[in-house]
């Protein structure tokens, strides 16, 4: 009994993560809540809550899709540690919402790219494709314009590292999200 409650939540928690993501952020329905993700502060992993939809503000046509994260990642209000731990974030939302599906393995940037912006069993774009945050070889880059470097620890743990300012990986410098 237990065991088929836990597969019946982990469904609801992947339809609803699905139907968040296919409505959009800015276009929740009108007379239910919209679905958002709220991070858990120190966590990887991203919980789903209901909300009152927030009143709709306009974003850039790249970036208006997908998770609320990614409209974060190199926002000029932000730090880079901030971009670090929200790309932490976005691929935990995309391990969450595949839960118990088999997705492509992780090993590198482009790998974690292509799964973010729908490259997956499921079809998810947490991360838009043409996000300001992806250069034309279609990798993540942080606020220097340097590739994150993207080292999987287990199928579903991810460390993330930026360059930092030097743009030169492994230096005192480096931000790291996920050791």
């Amino acid at each position: 009994m237990g065991q088929r409650l836990s597969i019946a939540t982990g469904a609801i928690v992947v339809a609803i993560t699905v139907g968040w993501l296919i409505l959009g952020r800015n276009q929740p329905p009108k007379s239910h809540p919209s679905v958002t993700f709220k991070p858990e502060a120190g966590t990887s992993s991203a919980a789903v809550t209901l909300s009152e939809p927030p009143a709709p503000s306009p974003a850039p046509a790249t970036d208006s899709a997908g998770s609320p994260l990614a409209t974060r990642l190199l926002d000029p209000g932000l730090t880079a540690a901030d971009d670090v731990e929200n790309l932490r974030q976005l691929a935990g939302q995309y391990f969450t919402a595949l839960q118990q599906i088999p997705g492509p393995p992780i090993g590198d940037n482009i790998d974690l790219t292509k799964a973010l912006t729908g490259s997956n069993p499921l079809k998810l774009a947490p991360l838009p494709p043409g996000h300001r945050a992806i250069d034309a070889t279609g990798r993540i880059v942080d606020r220097w314009g340097t590739p994150y470097h993207v080292h999987a620890r287990s199928a579903r743990v991810l460390t993330i590292r930026s360059a930092g300012p030097d743009r030169r990986l492994f230096t005192d410098d480096d931000l790291v999200a996920g050791e």
